[in-house]
């Protein structure tokens, strides 16, 4: 037996055993689970939560509690750090094989693809990561996807109307548009049925009935391979439903990652057959922040003889002025803050109709804000405006009866400059000159001592105008007319950063309707 394997399974053992019913009365159920559990170590290493080492097993042998506890939290389960009950469930369900932590697997892939019918749409020699971790999208809008195998188990017809209805679940809610080809090399996305080892390297071989249903790749590749070895199903509770199994995966390829919300679609372990399927909110707010609505407005970006957009009189210049302060607002759109006024920018830039004055969005609000910071970890997104020594908050556009509310009693500095959740770990922070404050929405106050934001965001300038985590999970800063983006796991900025605001995110500098030039090498902001 390898040296790793007998770790792993001391290990687990250890973990089982920390469990105050695990080495007592249940000694015979936990034996039970156990023989049908996945390796716990090559677990987390293949789904992201824990650094894998050169010898594939865990880097650091002390981060498996850690890892574990943040596998918990992710799923939604007591955050206990050990292998208890609920835990144990959870590895032996059936789940999607694309990670939950997006970047730390070593799975790679060969994604060129021949120009000829039936050439490899693999290579040996061009190795990328398997998965996107910058959150890629299509730059079209009209897909085509080819069946490479189908699903032994279900007919051709059945499947091709369940495959149909889960690119619909997408197009409903998008401009997307998804039509089957019968060439190869006209679809943008191939779809195969394959067992264990298919192509996509060793890490990636399925597993057999149960464990690893699917994966796919993230754009521009967004191919979708299903375990031949699952028992699918169409319009049943038995087996597998291949309806809700596409659908997740299809989520892949349009460039959605997995979603810590129980329910969601993209919740990465499979919760069985749902008749008369709506797509809950979580999805639509995450696709429709990589595609827009079904009918996208386009920018608000209009030529005056080759000079910039015209203004009129009295509004800022979307292209020219600084921010007060920008966040994500509850409908999927940014909002940035400027005196009286507010930009809605989605992935083409400047919102059609924007600026509007700020309480014909946030009624109640003031002008001249300071910061401000959407949570969506509430049923209803709750947004939080700062301005001087008063708080105001808004669910879903809406002022909360009591608000505004004074911060001085609650520890929020006067006047901040920024504030934003944080996707290194999902709290809210508070920025005010060079130090940082955490703030905890439960209690609507500051808890803990202010920290220098240097310690914590090496490479951010201090005085910020603004910050915000975008759907990718990226977080960045905003001062003039650059912004940062930042690394929340390499905990450094980006490389190739300060970029323009007014270029990337504000859509200035095309004509009207005009997608921004693929030469700039647009990043994940909404301009992409």
């Amino acid at each position: 037996m390898e040296l790793r394997t007998v770790f792993s399974l001391t290990l687990l053992l250890l973990l089982v055993c920390v469990h105050e019913t695990a080495c007592g009365k249940n000694k015979k159920k936990k034996r039970k689970d156990k023989e049908n559990l996945p390796n716990v170590a090559s677990y987390l290493v293949k789904y992201g939560y824990v650094a894998q080492g050169p010898d594939g097993a865990p880097s650091n042998p002390a981060d498996i509690p850690r890892a574990i506890k943040t596998l918990q939290k992710f799923a939604g389960i007591p955050e206990t750090g050990i292998l208890d009950d609920a835990t144990i469930e959870l590895l032996s369900k059936e789940r999607c094989g694309v990670e939950d932590i997006i970047g730390s697997a070593k799975m790679q892939a060969k994604l060129r693809r021949g120009s000829e019918p039936g050439f490899s749409r693999y290579s040996t020699t061009e190795r990328e990561k398997r998965y996107n971790i910058d959150g890629g999208k299509w730059r079209q809008t009209s897909l085509k996807y080819y069946y490479e195998s189908f699903a032994e188990d279900i007919s051709r017809n059945d499947m091709r109307e369940v495959i149909s209805r889960a690119w619909k679940v997408w197009s409903d809610v998008t401009p997307l548009t998804f039509t089957e080809v019968g060439v190869k090399s006209q679809a943008h996305i191939i779809i195969k049925f394959s067992r264990g080892n298919h192509g996509d390297g060793e890490y990636a071989a399925f597993d057999g009935p149960g464990g690893t249903l699917a994966h796919a790749y993230f754009p521009e590749n967004g191919d979708a391979h299903f375990d031949e070895d699952e028992e699918f199903s169409v319009a049943s509770t038995e087996g597998v439903n291949l309806f809700i199994v596409a659908a997740h995966e299809f989520g892949h390829s349009l460039g959605l990652a997995h979603s810590s919300e129980q329910g969601a679609l993209m919740y990465p372990w499979y919760q069985g057959y749902v008749p008369d399927f709506q797509l809950p909110q979580d999805d639509i707010f995450g696709v429709q922040q990589l595609y827009g609505k079904p009918q996208v407005d386009r920018p608000g970006t209009p030529m005056d003889g080759g000079d910039g957009p015209r203004i009129k009189p009295g509004r800022p210049n979307a292209c020219t002025s600084d921010w007060d302060a920008v966040t994500m607002g509850g409908d999927g759109r940014v909002y940035a803050f400027k005196g009286r006024y507010l930009w809605g920018i989605n992935d083409q830039g400047v919102v059609h109709g924007y600026p509007k004055k700020i309480g014909l969005v946030y009624r109640g609000a003031p002008s001249s804000i300071h910061a401000a910071v959407t949570t969506f970890a509430y049923s209803q997104p709750r947004t939080y405006i700062f301005k001087g020594t008063k708080m105001w908050r808004f669910t879903n556009f809406v002022l909360d009866p009591g608000y505004p509310k004074k911060t001085a009693p609650r520890g929020v500095p006067q006047s901040p400059n920024a504030a934003f959740g944080w996707g290194g770990n999902g709290k809210i922070y508070i920025f005010k000159g060079a130090r940082y404050y955490e703030f905890n929405p439960d209690r609507e106050k500051i808890v803990g001592a202010p920290e220098k934001i240097a310690t914590k965001w090496p490479g951010v300038p201090t005085t910020l105008d603004g910050a915000l985590q975008w759907r990718n999970g990226k977080t960045y800063f905003f001062k003039g007319d650059s912004y940062w983006r930042f690394h929340d796991a390499k905990l450094k900025v980006t490389r190739e950063y300060p970029r323009s605001k007014a270029l990337f995110w504000m859509g200035c500098g095309v004509e009207e309707g005009q997608v921004l030039p693929e030469r700039l090498e647009m990043p994940e902001g909404p301009a992409k």
